[in-house]
């Protein structure tokens, strides 16, 4: 059986996806799992966290920092954003941080609302340096 040009060509052709595809996480949850993941490998230097609401678009976590006081840190397409916890006062977020603002790192975001994230880093990274064999 003989093919025609348009039938080799439709056979050897990749599905291209649409825009609709491009805009779909590979994951239904990835957003969820991606903060979750990150923030469990930030665990030195915070107190804990738990996730407080979660779509395909974007996944929200109340995080308690060392100093006591909490934010909320949001993950999205357009990276990590921060937010005031529950009860928390406008003057007790850092000044440096603009709600709303984008980062592209939760090391990013956790370094600028809590000072205390910042000295449990390095302290961790001390630690393993010193760790090494000489």
């Amino acid at each position: 059986m003989w093919k025609s040009a348009d039938d080799s060509e439709r056979s050897s052709r990749t599905p291209v996806p649409s825009a609709d595809d491009l805009a779909r996480p590979s994951t239904p949850n990835f957003p969820t799992a991606e903060l979750t993941s990150a923030l469990e490998e930030q665990s030195v230097g915070i107190v804990n966290f738990t996730i407080v609401s979660s779509t395909v678009h974007k996944a929200s976590a109340r995080v308690a920092l060392l100093e006591g006081n909490n934010a909320i840190i949001s993950l999205s397409s357009r990276g990590y954003t921060a937010g005031m916890g529950l009860g928390q006062e406008r003057r007790e977020v850092p000044a440096e941080i603009t709600l709303g603002r984008s980062y592209e790192s939760i090391e990013d975001i956790l370094t600028v609302l809590s000072s205390h994230y910042a000295d449990a880093r390095r302290d961790r990274l001390f630690a393993k340096l010193q760790a090494l064999p000489p």
